[in-house]
């Protein structure tokens, strides 16, 4: 890991995680930085890694959630194990934080070295790219929005949508309703909902997203598979 090529010892910091607990060297005033990076190198770390933020100078911690910098996606542990890969993070400390650090909530065996970096730049995640899928049904019926992808979500941020008459419509999973059913006026203004940065439905890993209306119907959905 380039550790050399960080500047500035007040802003990064290097260490070997091989035990349970706080990292005490893996811990940085943030002092008015807006966001911090968390690298981990390939190891034989098998652990659970959390990153935690204090409020009053490191007498009270609390967690805190990791960011993939690729697809903004959040999550608040990162559980490895041995073999554990390289990856890399971006931590958004909420407004007011005066430290953050790692912890190491659990600990199987192993080690692996990580530094955490402190950064002025806090631009948002890139998301995955999303999916727009045109409706164009012509009678009542179940339309395939998106096929099933292994080990993948579909996930619904916005629909627009227009029934020919009086009907009801909802989006499904195979034979799982992902929602209940929405009654709608047909030959009037076209519904929209959203788009939401949080996911209106989302099927589970590996199962196609569908469409199932009353009447025939128009319209967009747009959605993202991560």
């Amino acid at each position: 890991m380039g550790f050399g090529d960080i500047s500035g010892s007040n802003r990064a910091t290097q260490a070997t995680i091989n035990a349970v607990g706080p990292a005490v060297a893996l811990m940085l005033p943030v002092g008015g930085y807006g966001s911090a990076g968390f690298t981990l190198a390939a190891g034989t770390l098998a652990a659970t890694i959390i990153p935690e933020v204090s409020f009053d100078g490191k007498d009270t911690w609390m967690p805190w959630e990791l960011e993939d910098p690729q697809t903004g996606q959040k999550r608040s542990a990162l559980t490895v194990t041995n073999p554990n890969p390289a990856s890399s993070w971006t931590i958004h400390p909420p407004g007011g934080t005066t430290h953050t650090r790692i912890n190491v909530t659990a600990y199987t065996s192993g080690s692996a070295t990580a530094i955490l970096v402190l950064t002025e730049m806090s631009r948002p995640a890139r998301r995955v790219a999303y999916s727009r899928f045109v409706l164009s049904q012509g009678a009542a019926g179940t339309t395939l929005v998106a096929a099933a992808v292994a080990g993948k979500q579909h996930k619904v941020l916005g629909i627009l949508i227009s029934l020919a008459n009086d009907g009801i419509w909802h989006l499904d999973s195979g034979a799982t309703p992902l929602m209940g059913n929405l009654k709608q006026d047909g030959q009037l203004q076209p519904v929209s909902v959203g788009p939401f940065e949080i996911p209106l439905v989302e099927t589970v890993a590996g199962a196609a997203l569908n469409i199932v209306t009353t009447q025939a119907a128009q319209g967009v959905i747009v959605f993202i598979t991560e």
